[in-house]
């Protein structure tokens, strides 16, 4: 009995040992080899962006980005990300001021009503909310990245893409703050 005991032992031994040796030599070629980075976006800076139609959360109505003649600020937020959260009340001025410059800024979501109506409530984003399906919103943002935007000039080119808060991000909200300042003049 103990030594049927002592093979089953060893054999088990055996079977962790190389459970371990797989696993490191899986994780030294995932060091070594990592995945190429998910893009951002699939168009550079500097290129034309293809933009699918969209509709209107609250009126239900179709919008077609790529008609609109002005700058676009394209904002991807999720109900379920701590740092959308956090920027919602910076993100929530920012509806007059771009529509001051003569920017469209529109929110775009895939997420269920139920939780946009939760996550935007009292927010004056809610009016500038535009639903896509998920093969339209993966093209805009193939890594689902949030809080992300797309800046997009009069002409449909892409300007700049990033995580809200970094340095093209800082730019424009400065521009935003000098307009906020000159509406405050003008009152």
């Amino acid at each position: 009995m103990e030594q049927s005991l002592l093979y089953l032992c060893l054999l088990l031994l055996a079977l962790g040992l190389a459970l371990n040796l797989k696993l490191t030599f899986y994780l030294y070629y995932r060091i070594h080899n990592p995945p190429p980075p998910v893009a951002l976006t699939q168009v550079p800076p500097g290129e034309r962006l293809v933009l699918p139609k969209a509709r209107q959360w609250l009126s239900g109505c179709k919008v077609e980005l790529e008609a609109d003649q002005q700058a676009r600020v394209l904002l991807f937020l999720s109900s379920r990300c701590d740092k959308c959260r956090e920027k919602l009340p910076q993100l929530s001025t920012l509806p007059p001021l771009a529509e001051q410059a003569g920017v469209r800024l529109w929110l775009l979501s895939t997420e269920p009503d139920k939780r946009l109506r939760r996550f935007l409530t009292d927010s004056p984003l809610i009016d500038h909310l535009l639903k896509l399906d998920k093969k339209a919103y993966q093209s805009l943002n193939p890594s689902w990245s949030s809080p992300f935007y797309l800046f997009i000039d009069h002409a449909g080119y892409l300007q700049a893409a990033g995580t809200i808060g970094d340095e093209d991000w800082q730019s424009f909200m400065q521009q935003m703050d000098e307009v906020s300042s000159e509406m405050e003049v003008a009152s």
